[in-house]
């Protein structure tokens, strides 16, 4: 296969496995504001084959860059500009913003599961009697463990 081609196929593989991760990434978010663990295990799941897929084309596309002695991705886009193939090109920049894309996705689904860890360690807190009542208000509408002050509702 001629180096533009081969680049050309990996590229568009690539970008078809990059659409799968942020597929499964939107699926892992709306699995997880519905609050239902099967269907996240689920996108879990998928979310992990279609990243290893990713990863895999990842590898094949590295090798290429070795044996054509490109060494990063500026390197790589000099490259790609240098053949004047415009879906070539168009391929390579959506790669590009697709991975942007899904690198912030992946931190939205990690803030949103850092968040939702938070509350459930709270509520596990507050079921246990521990110090999870840290900052709730009493029958009297003073905060517990405070000092005296203001009560809730009594201005």
């Amino acid at each position: 296969m001629h180096g533009s081609t081969k680049l050309k196929a990996l590229l568009s593989n690539q970008l078809k496995l990059l659409e799968a991760v942020e597929q499964a990434l939107n699926q892992e978010h709306d699995a997880l504001i519905g609050d239902d663990p099967e269907v996240l295990q689920q996108a879990a799941n998928e979310k992990s084959r279609a990243v290893a897929a990713y990863q895999e084309a990842s590898g094949a596309l590295s090798a290429w860059m070795a044996e054509n002695r490109v060494s990063d991705a500026a390197s790589l886009e000099v490259h790609v500009r240098g053949l004047n193939d415009p879906n070539l090109l168009s391929t390579h920049q959506r790669l590009k913003e697709l991975s942007l894309h899904c690198e912030e996705c992946n931190k939205r689904n990690g803030t949103l599961i850092l968040r939702l860890q938070e509350k459930t360690g709270k509520l596990l807190g507050i079921l246990r009697g521990g110090d999870a009542f840290e900052g709730l208000y009493s029958v009297t509408g003073s905060k517990e463990g405070d000092a005296p002050g203001r009560t809730l509702g009594k201005a």
